[in-house]
Order: C-alpha cells, then sequence, then structure tokens
C-alpha cells in the first residue's frame, strides 16, 4: 500500500464525509459505494499499514464507516503512538493531532464519550499558534461526529471546548 495509495483514500473519504451533510444520499450513494470497496479491498489484500502517515490515513478512512469501527480505533491508536515520538522522521504536529482526532472520532462512533474526551485532550491544549486550518479541521470533525451520534446531549462541554478552540486564530488562515 503506497502513500499515494493512501492518500487518495483519504481524500475520496473526507470528500464524502464533508458532502454528505450536504447532499441527499442518492446523490453521493455511488461514490460512497466506491468509496468503500476500495478501503475494504485494501484491508482484504492485508496490506496493513505501517508508517505513521499510513496509519492516520487509514484511522481517517475508517473512523467514518459505522462497520469499521474497531478498525479505526486500532489505526488511529497505533498512530497516536506512532507521533508519540517528536524526534521520529516521520513526525508531524498536524498529523499527531489528526490522529488523535480520529481516535476520538471512532470512540465517539462507538459510544464511547470519556475516551473520545480523553484522546482528544492533547489536541485542544494545544496554544493558538498550532492550531492550524487542518487542525481546526480536524476537530470540528470530532464536533460533528458528537452532534450527530446518541451523545450530543452528554458532551456540551466536550462541543464548548471544540468551539472555543475552533474560533479562528491568525495563524491558521490560509496565506
Amino acid at each position: 500500500m503506497t502513500d499515494e495509495t493512501m492518500e487518495q483514500v483519504h481524500e475520496d473519504v473526507r470528500e464524502l464525509a464533508l458532502t454528505y451533510p450536504q447532499r441527499p444520499l442518492h446523490e453521493i450513494l455511488g461514490r460512497l459505494a466506491d468509496t468503500q470497496d476500495t478501503v475494504f479491498s485494501l484491508l482484504e489484500q492485508r496490506n496493513r499499514p505501517t508508517h505513521s502517515r499510513q496509519l492516520y490515513y487509514a484511522a481517517d478512512a475508517l473512523a467514518w464507516l459505522p462497520s469499521e469501527v474497531a478498525a479505526a480505533e486500532d489505526y488511529a491508536g497505533q498512530a497516536v503512538a506512532a507521533y508519540r515520538d517528536p524526534a521520529s522522521p516521520d513526525w508531524a504536529f498536524g498529523d499527531q493531532a489528526g490522529s488523535h482526532s480520529d481516535l476520538a472520532v471512532a470512540r465517539i462512533m462507538a459510544g464511547e464519550l470519556e475516551g473520545a474526551t480523553e484522546a482528544l485532550s492533547p489536541v485542544l491544549d494545544l496554544p493558538p499558534a498550532q492550531r492550524n486550518n487542518g487542525i481546526i479541521r480536524s476537530v470540528h470533525h470530532v464536533h460533528t461526529a458528537l452532534t450527530r451520534s446518541g451523545l450530543a446531549s452528554d458532551s456540551r462541554e466536550l462541543q464548548e471546548h471544540i468551539e472555543v478552540f475552533s474560533r479562528v486564530p491568525v495563524a491558521s488562515l490560509p496565506q
């Protein structure tokens, strides 16, 4: 499984996740089925990702598929562990934050609010200067997952924390 393949799958799933709430299901169902088939095909080939970025992309792709919550949580947990060492040549704080966000989404999909809060905590602790557009988008995905889940009424505090975090600092504006 190449980085290019993982990046394409990641982008396809991210696009579908953003499009889903804005379009009727029948308009995106074909793309959704094609993307799901691609993800399942990669999984069936047992090409398990091993590099931190591949783990992150796999988690990001699977976190939005209800039938793949366990796999998403597994990949996200591995990605979080892989990004623990800032001295690693693959380390990137944006990917580290994205991995934590994906772990939070997977845990929300599994109904684990406390686990989601724990996973997202390091991201929400980032200083404003490190809250770039990609990190804010990742955190916003967690907010979206919360509002769509059965945990919405129990997660008001976390939702508010995300909303405060997501206020756009100048450092995150596109250049």
